[in-house]
């Protein structure tokens, strides 16, 4: 594979998500392996609490896919959140903060993700 191989390899359309070649509009498969996906998440999530004890102050999160500007980047993060909110709210225990960190390709433009963070807020 020469070089130009593996550049077409590594980089997905680029734009804000809009052209309809973009990983955005083309990631129907990978949305629903999250939706089936969801209750392991859930469960590896809340097995996090120890005898009823919130260990940690800061949820480090990694979603080390390829392309964080696309819905299931969103609906990872919608569940890790909403599953720490439950089972805090179940304990008693006060909300931790969290941090995720996100994976994506050289060419890919997070600008497209931090624009579409209003609509899931």
């Amino acid at each position: 594979m020469g070089k130009s191989d593996s550049m077409k390899v590594l980089f997905t359309n680029q734009g804000d998500g809009q052209q309809s070649g973009s990983y955005l509009h083309n990631s129907a498969f990978m949305q629903l392996m999250a939706a089936k996906c969801k209750p392991g998440l859930e469960r590896s999530v809340q097995s996090l609490f120890s005898e009823n004890v919130l260990p940690f102050k800061v949820l480090h999160v990694a979603d080390l896919g390829s392309s964080a500007s696309n819905p299931t980047t969103f609906s990872v993060i919608a569940t890790v959140i909403d599953t720490v909110k439950c089972k805090c709210k179940e304990l008693g225990l006060q909300m931790p903060e969290f941090q995720f960190w996100l994976n994506d390709l050289p060419g890919s433009d997070f600008n497209t993700l931090f624009k579409s963070l209003s609509s899931y807020v």
